[in-house]
């Protein structure tokens, strides 16, 4: 037979999942990948033809890398993703170089098709190899519940063990809450697109987390919901000045003494409030990266960014050296309005790709400073993928 690297098809679906469970150590069950990530490997979303594979001249599939498209809607612009996941080779094939030659192929193949940005979760120096690193800020808040007492008792609001919220566990794709929650999920200046009400719920459930909508006891006024395990990594909230509330309640719903919430960087009014009351707050990427049209995601994120900032006037051309090839970019700000445009003016600075995505979308980073001040005060540009979207 011969050897084969390229894109798999349905036909391979049951050695494809044996390959990529058994490359991780994992049952080929419900406990392996088909359980951890439904939103992907149900045999009806066709996996495979989402991944590139190895075929090797025994008739065996050795490697698999999955590529899964993403489309986000970003204050109106639309960005196309693809995520990097299941980067599966089988144990006697290793360090044949299967994983290179596939995550090579994969970036090739994003550039081909116009994407925007692809994420990644992994080890930073493993996946740097084909342009990721490190990006995209959150704020990740621990919550203590003696603190909260103490800090709600200062407040007048102490003492009192009755939760106004109630939280039901949404288990089904046919959950009636999901319309409510879906509609809410896309009524922010930033969300993927997650298709129908089941499909929703099932990249809601990715790595097996549990999902809760929130009604106000007193009135059944739908509150929101969030999503996590042990912690929350997605909360949405019909009105934002329900956190307090909301964090309480969970927290008695849930019998927790502590709690861990991450928020995207964007949502700075809610993080304002958070970090009031916080046992700890940190700034940290959340993943890995990398950009392929910097104009296209500059635009979005810096515009996401004034939703809940006042961004500066102000303006830099910069010629970045990227993966998919160079950009000359003029950025401004006037009077909040934003514009990316490609330009012939000599560029005030020269980035490489990684400076490129570590300046302009990490969360920390010291090159930064060498920018104008008003430019430095627009970044980092939110770049984000909801833990639920990632893959």
């Amino acid at each position: 037979m011969d050897f084969y690297a390229g894109r798999g098809d349905a036909s391979m679906f049951s050695e494809y999942m044996e390959l990529i469970n058994e490359s991780f150590e994992f049952k080929n069950d419900e406990s392996g990948f088909i359980g951890l990530l439904p939103k992907l490997y149900k045999p009806e979303y066709d996996p495979c033809a989402q991944n590139y594979v190895v075929r090797d001249t025994d008739g065996e599939l050795k490697a698999a890398v999955g590529a899964y498209d993403g489309v986000a809607s970003v204050c109106g612009v639309t960005l196309k993703s693809r995520g990097i996941g299941n980067v599966a080779v089988i144990h006697d094939a290793r360090k044949s170089g299967y994983m290179k030659l596939l995550m090579n192929m994969s970036v090739e193949d994003m550039i081909a098709d116009g994407i925007d940005f692809s994420a990644l979760g992994g080890r930073r120096m493993r996946y740097r190899y084909f342009t990721y690193d490190l990006a995209s800020a959150e704020y990740r808040f621990k919550f203590d519940k003696n603190d909260l007492r103490h800090y709600f008792s200062a407040a007048g609001n102490g003492g009192d063990d009755t939760a106004r919220f109630n939280f039901t566990e949404i288990t089904s794709p046919d959950a009636p809450e999901l319309a409510e929650m879906k509609k809410l999920f896309e009524s922010k200046p930033f969300h993927n697109l997650r298709g129908d009400n089941a499909l929703f719920f099932y990249t809601l459930k990715s790595w097996r987390d549990r999902i809760f909508a929130a009604t106000e006891a007193a009135t059944g006024r739908f509150i929101g919901y969030s999503v996590g395990h042990g912690g929350i990594n997605e909360l949405m909230l019909a009105d934002e000045n329900d956190i307090d509330e909301y964090i309480l309640s969970y927290m008695k719903a849930q019998e927790m003494d502590s709690l861990r919430i991450s928020l995207p960087y964007y949502r700075k009014r809610l993080a304002a409030r958070l970090s009031d009351y916080a046992a700890e707050t940190v700034l940290a990427n959340s993943d890995n990266y990398t950009i392929l049209n910097f104009k296209n995601t500059i635009t979005a994120f810096l515009r996401l960014a004034g939703t809940e900032m006042t961004l500066a006037d102000g303006s830099v051309t910069m010629l970045i050296h990227g993966r998919a090839g160079d950009e000359n970019l003029e950025i401004a700000v006037n009077d909040g309005n934003v514009t990316v445009e490609i330009t012939e003016k000599t560029p005030e600075y020269e980035l490489s790709h990684f400076d490129a995505v570590g300046m302009l979308f990490a969360a920390v980073s010291v090159k930064r400073n060498t920018l104008p001040a008003a430019v430095q005060s627009w970044l980092p540009l939110p770049l984000y993928t909801y833990h639920a979207d990632m893959v």
